[in-house]
């Protein structure tokens, strides 16, 4: 790993800050690594609008970055709303389209990778089997890398969450294991795919951490880094819980990336969100973190 940075998902101060404030902040505490919120920059994530319509926020956008000295490393787009299976095959055209539009946002904004959560919730798919499932992802995810392939940005595949105690009837039956992702990547055959790995849905899904990013390798490109117990995806930093508690064992998941060589900053996922805490106890929360983080990632690089 030569890049021991630690970076952040832009929607850390919540829904009511506007983007542009957040990261405003965020280079204040000494960000300097982002995953940019699709959400921040539009209403319905469902109908993004076209590149045309926000051109000039993208292009202001872009410019507080650069001249912040900060890299859209990651730029996520839809969760369940543009299933890329769907229910009908009009539904799933229609949804490919929509990720047409947000690829080229992330593009716009110049990002490395354009994170995508995969169709096959059972709620939005009912009654499909786990083949056709992966079946339908590939052929969207092949129509959106030929969209993309003369474009900058990647990507990268999401490994979800096999099922919530809280809402039993919505899991994905696909898309929790690396080998699934790995294996939709044989499927459409394209340099454009990659990996996000999720270490929280991993472990919700009680997948080996340390073995999840072994068997990523060199197609991880991008990362959440978050810590969960076996439950809830809880979206917390790492060494907030009790090791007895999360099972993860952040010392030598660090230890993996380190094996895997792995190139970029880890981004991390914060659980404030809904902008509960107000953002001054934010800024002061997320600086303390980034500084214990970066101080175990050290500990790690030099062993």
């Amino acid at each position: 790993m030569n890049n021991w940075r630690f970076g952040i998902v832009t929607d850390c101060f919540g829904g009511k800050i506007p983007i542009e404030k957040a990261i405003e902040l965020l280079s204040e505490i000494g960000f300097s690594d982002l995953e940019i919120a699709g959400g921040q920059l539009v209403k319905d994530m469902q109908k993004p609008p076209l590149p045309g319509r926000i051109a000039k926020r993208v292009k202001s956008l872009s410019k507080q970055l650069t001249d912040s000295g900060m890299t859209a490393w990651q730029f996520h787009g839809p969760y369940g709303s543009c299933d890329l299976v769907a229910g009908s095959e009009k539904t799933r055209l229609k949804n490919v389209d929509a990720y047409k539009r947000w690829i080229d946002i992330a593009e716009a904004v110049a990002a490395r990778n354009l994170i995508i959560h995969i169709g096959g919730r059972n709620d939005l798919c009912p009654g499909k089997e786990p083949e056709e499932i992966f079946e339908k992802n590939a052929a969207s995810l092949s129509a959106l890398a030929g969209y993309s392939k003369n474009m900058t940005v990647k990507l990268a595949i999401e490994n979800l969450v096999s099922g919530n105690i809280d809402l039993p009837d919505v899991f994905n039956r696909v898309g929790y294991r690396i080998s699934d992702l790995k294996k939709l990547i044989d499927m459409v055959a394209s340099d454009k795919l990659v990996i996000c790995l999720d270490t929280g849905h991993a472990n919700v899904s009680n997948l080996d951490i340390v073995s999840a990013v072994k068997e990523c390798g060199r197609l991880l490109a991008a990362t959440h880094i978050q810590e969960s117990n076996h439950l809830y995806d809880m979206h917390m930093f790492p060494f907030s819980l009790r090791q007895s508690k999360s099972g993860m064992d952040w010392f030598r998941i660090f230890d993996a990336f380190k094996t895997i060589k792995y190139p970029y900053p880890l981004i991390g996922e914060c659980a404030n969100t809904s902008g509960e805490l107000p953002p001054e106890m934010v800024r002061f929360y997320l600086k303390a973190q980034k500084e214990l983080i970066e101080m175990a990632m050290s500990l790690r690089h030099r062993k």
